[in-house]
C-alpha cells in the first residue's frame, strides 16, 4: 500500500498508524455505511490497486446494505473491478447481491479468477471451438467417489494413472504386488475419507513381502480411530522420477466450471504456484497455464535438468476441461494430486485422484 493511501485509510478508520496491510480490516468501523464507502473508494483510487473485493463477513451479514452501498458507490466512480466476497456461508445474501447486479462469490479462488478475467483484454477471453467431449458412464453415482471409482472416471476422459489393482485383504494385496512388480503403494478405498494420509491410509515403498502386514496394520489403525471400514484397498505401482502437479476442475455457482493447475504433491498448499481458467478451454489456454507456473522452469529442464513431457501435460489439461464439460452440472470437484509429468516422451500419470458429483438435476 502506498504511503498516501495508507494514511488516508488510517484517517477514515480512526487509526493512529497508517493502514499498510492487505486486507484492510474495517471489522468494527466498517459497519457504518459512510466509512465502508470511503474506505472502498480510497482503495479504488490508489494507483497500486487493480481491483477491490469487499468482504461481507460475520459483522456485515446482518447489514448487507453496507457492503452494497460501498460497492455501488465505488463502481460509479471507478472503472476498476469491484466484487463482494461473502463469508461465512450465507446463500440468501449471495443471491440478493447477485440480483442487484453485484458480482458476489463464496470462495477466494473464485474471487481471484473473477479478477483475472476482468483484467484480460476482451480478445484474450475468446475461446476456440471445444474438442469432442468424452463419453461417460450413464450410471454415475453421486457424492464422493473413492479413488478406484475416480480413476475409472478419469480414464474415461483420457486421464490415465499408474497401474493398480483393487483388493479386499492381505492375500489379494500380496498377489497384486507380485503382479505389478517393483515398489508399490497401498491405499485404503473410502468414499467418506478424502484425506487418506491424515488417518494412516497410505503406505509407500512396499513389496510382496511387506504389503500383507501393512494392510493388516492399516485396517487396525482405521478401526482404532472409529472410522468407517474401508470399501477395499488399492495396490498401485509406485511412480518416481517426475515433476508433481495438481490438476483439477470445479464448478462455481456463479462463474461455472473452471480448471486449476499448480504445483502438486506436498507442495500444493505451500508453494503458492497455481493458475486457473474458466471453461471452455483452448489449447492456447492450456499452454499458457503451464507457462505461467514458476514450476514450468523445472518442466523445461531447469539448470541442466531433464526435460519433461509438457505436450502430454497440455493434453491432460484439455482432458480435464473436457471431463468438466461432459459432467456439466454434476461436477462439484475433480482433482488429481499429484499428476506426475514424466521425462520427455513418457507422458503423464495420475497417482491420486478424487471426484465429487452432485445428484442429477441438483
Amino acid at each position: 500500500m502506498d504511503a498516501a493511501t495508507a494514511q488516508r485509510l488510517a484517517e477514515i478508520l480512526g487509526e493512529d498508524a497508517p493502514m499498510t496491510g492487505n486486507p484492510v480490516d474495517v471489522t468494527l468501523a466498517g459497519v457504518k455505511p459512510q466509512i465502508m464507502t470511503a474506505a472502498t473508494e480510497t482503495l479504488l483510487n490508489a494507483d497500486g490497486v487493480d481491483g477491490v473485493a469487499v468482504v461481507v463477513g460475520s459483522s456485515a451479514l446482518a447489514q448487507p446494505d453496507v457492503a452494497v452501498g460501498a460497492i455501488r458507490a465505488g463502481a460509479a466512480r471507478s472503472d476498476k473491478p469491484i466484487i463482494a466476497y461473502v463469508s461465512p456461508h450465507a446463500p440468501h445474501i449471495l443471491r440478493a447481491l447477485n440480483l442487484q447486479g453485484i458480482p458476489a462469490f463464496t470462495a477466494p479462488e473464485t474471487c481471484a479468477l473473477a479478477f483475472r478475467v476482468a483484467q484480460q483484454p476482451a480478445a484474450a477471453v475468446v475461446r476456440a471451438d471445444p474438442a469432442p467431449l468424452p463419453a461417460l458412464p450413464a450410471d454415475l453415482p453421486q457424492g464422493t467417489l473413492n479413488e478406484a471409482a475416480s480413476a475409472r472416471l478419469f480414464a474415461a476422459a483420457g486421464l490415465h494413472g499408474a497401474a493398480h489393482r483393487v483388493v479386499a485383504d492381505a492375500a489379494e494385496a500380496q498377489q497384486a504386488a507380485q503382479e505389478l512388480g517393483g515398489p508399490v503403494v497401498l491405499k485404503l478405498l473410502s468414499d467418506t475419507i478424502a484425506h487418506k494420509s491424515d488417518v494412516g491410509g497410505v503406505r509407500l515403498s512396499l513389496d510382496a513381502a511387506t504389503i500383507g502386514p501393512a494392510l493388516e496394520e492399516m485396517a487396525a489403525g482405521i478401526a482404532r480411530q472409529g472410522l468407517p471400514a474401508p470399501q477395499g484397498y488399492l495396490v498401485q505401482k509406485m511412480l518416481q522420477g517426475g515433476v508433481e502437479v495438481i490438476l483439477g476442475a470445479r464448478r462455481d455457482p456463479q462463474l461455472g466450471a473452471f480448471v486449476l493447475l499448480g504445483a502438486g504433491g506436498t507442495l500444493a498448499e505451500l508453494a503458492d504456484d497455481s493458475t486457473m481458467r474458466l471453461l471452455p478451454l483452448s489449447r492456447a489456454d492450456a499452454e499458457s497455464m503451464v507457462a505461467e507456473l514458476r514450476l514450468s522452469r523445472l518442466l523445461q529442464g531447469y539448470r541442466g535438468g531433464a526435460l519433461h513431457d509438457v505436450p502430454a501435460l497440455v493434453e491432460s489439461i484439455l482432458a480435464m476441461a473436457g471431463l468438466a464439460e461432459a459432467l456439466g452440472d454434476r461436477l462439484e470437484e475433480a482433482e488429481i494430486n499429484p499428476l506426475f509429468v514424466l521425462p520427455e516422451g513418457h507422458g503423464v500419470a495420475a497417482a491420486d485422484g478424487l471426484v465429487v458429483l452432485a445428484s442429477p438435476g441438483a
